[in-house]
C-alpha cells in the first residue's frame, strides 16, 4: 500500500508540469485531494497544508492576479514532502482516528455540550465549504469570495451573490443546497 501511494503521489507530482491556469490547478488539486484524504486525516497538519495551496493570497481583491507558477511550486514542495514523509516513516495509522471520530460524532456529552457543539459546527462549516467548492464552478466561487471579502453592505453582498447563483443555474444551485441540507442533517 505504501509503494502504491508513493507511486500515485509521484504521478500527481508529474501532472503538475502540465498545470498552467488557475482552473487546471483547481482540477489537479481536487483530483489529488482524493488521494491525500486516504493518507492523512482532514484534521492533520499535512491535509491542512495541502488545502492551503492556492494561486491567490489569503487576502485578495478582484484586481489581484493569480500566481499559478508559485502555487505549482508550492504544490510540488508539499507533495514531495509527503513522499519523503511516507518513505521515511511509512503511512500514518488513521484507522484509530477514523473509528474514534465516527463513534464520537453522534453522541454529545451534556457536560461538554458547548465545546462539542462548537467542534461540530466547525466540521459542518468545513463540509459546507467543501460542498460549495465541489459543486460551484471555480470562477463563480472566486466571484463569490471576492464579493464576500469586499467592504460593501451586507444586503448588497447578498444581492450580488444571489445574482451569481442565478446565473450558475437552478440545477447546480439545487444540488448544492440539497447536499448542504443533507450534510447538516447528518444524512451523508
Amino acid at each position: 500500500m505504501q509503494e502504491k501511494m508513493i507511486e500515485i503521489l509521484n504521478k500527481q507530482l508529474q501532472l503538475l508540469d502540465a498545470v498552467n491556469t488557475v482552473n487546471e490547478l483547481y482540477d489537479w488539486k481536487n483530483k489529488t485531494r482524493i488521494f491525500i484524504c486516504r493518507i492523512y486525516p482532514e484534521k492533520s497538519q499535512q491535509y491542512k497544508l495541502f488545502n492551503s495551496i492556492s494561486a491567490y493570497p489569503s487576502i485578495y481583491s478582484a484586481d489581484t492576479p493569480a500566481n499559478v507558477p508559485g502555487a505549482v511550486s508550492d504544490a510540488k514542495n508539499v507533495i514531495q514532502g509527503f513522499i519523503e514523509d511516507i518513505q521515511a516513516f511509512g503511512l500514518p495509522n488513521n484507522d484509530q482516528e477514523k473509528t474514534s471520530s465516527k463513534t464520537t460524532k453522534p453522541y454529545i456529552s451534556i457536560e461538554n455540550n458547548l465545546s462539542q457543539s462548537q467542534n461540530q459546527k466547525q466540521n459542518q462549516n468545513i463540509n459546507i465549504e467543501d460542498i460549495l467548492k465541489d459543486e460551484l464552478p471555480p470562477a463563480k466561487m472566486r466571484e463569490i469570495q471576492n464579493i464576500a471579502c469586499s467592504n460593501e453592505p451586507k444586503e448588497s453582498k447578498l444581492q450580488k451573490i444571489g445574482n451569481i447563483l442565478q446565473k450558475t443555474g437552478i440545477e447546480v444551485v439545487s444540488t448544492t443546497l440539497a447536499k448542504i441540507i443533507a450534510n447538516s442533517l447528518g444524512i451523508f
